[in-house]
């Protein structure tokens, strides 16, 4: 959640794959993501997609590939 804020508002470069900071898999990477993390993990809301909490390709199509995906 830390890297998605630091992305999010400047104070991080953006990651090559930006798929992996879309938590609600919306297909954007926004606030609301890091909302729904701090939700699912405080057991506040659903849980995080697959591939969570395994690192693997997302399941789901969508604008956010992944270099070599």
């Amino acid at each position: 959640m830390i890297a998605l804020l630091g992305t999010l508002f400047g104070s991080r470069p953006s990651p090559q794959c930006l798929d992996r900071l879309d938590a609600d898999d919306d297909g954007a990477v926004t606030l609301s993501d890091a909302v729904y993390i701090g939700r699912s993990l405080y057991g506040r809301g659903p849980a995080i997609p697959p591939p969570f909490p395994v690192p693997g390709a997302d399941p789901t199509p969508d604008a956010l590939a992944c270099p070599g995906s």
